[in-house]
């Protein structure tokens, strides 16, 4: 006989965001069944800010592997036309698989930036700044609704109904 499936509720707390983030488990006799992915989606949006300065990072990176490539590359003795030893190429060619490796990592990076960007363009305005300012920036929503001229009931409503939405088209996916 199987039972009917129970919930079981979690309270996750974020550090970096200073609010609390529902984690819903509904199980049933055999096991978890569904999990709601809002948790994962208020990740996703913690990790915006990191993804930018990786950005960047990666982009300074490849300017100066850029920059060392142009000037080895100038004299008799670089690779490009000179008669350079194998301690040249070697670094010259050192140089080039770095180059490609930071151009790949950037790619990497901006595919995950584009993803959470387009996630949240489906968001309205207002649902869009609730969750930056909450997830992305770090405010609490005490704060966030004395800035606005709000009621925290109307942050949290639109936290709520914002993150639903984020999750959705991130992921696909909701229990509500």
């Amino acid at each position: 006989m199987i039972s009917a499936p129970t919930k079981k509720l979690k309270n996750v707390e974020f550090a970096r965001a200073k609010v609390r983030v529902r984690v819903i488990y509904i199980y049933n006799a055999r096991g978890v069944v569904r999990m709601d992915y809002r948790i994962y989606a208020v990740e996703e949006l913690g990790k915006l800010n990191q993804l930018y300065v990786a950005e960047r990072n990666i982009k300074s990176r490849i300017s100066e592997i850029d920059t060392v490539l142009r000037s080895a590359g100038g004299g008799g003795g670089g690779m490009p036309g000179g008669s350079g030893d194998n301690k040249t190429e070697h670094k010259w060619l050192s140089l080039i698989a770095s180059k490609d490796d930071e151009k790949a990592r950037l790619r990497g990076v901006c595919r995950e930036i584009k993803r959470i960007e387009d996630a949240l363009s489906v968001l309205t305005q207002v649902e869009e700044k609730v969750l930056r300012e909450l997830y992305v920036v770090g405010r609490n929503v005490v704060e966030f609704a004395a800035a606005e001229y709000t009621s925290r009931a109307t942050v949290y409503r639109l936290r709520d109904e914002a993150m639903v939405k984020f999750t959705r088209a991130l992921f696909g996916v909701v229990v509500t």
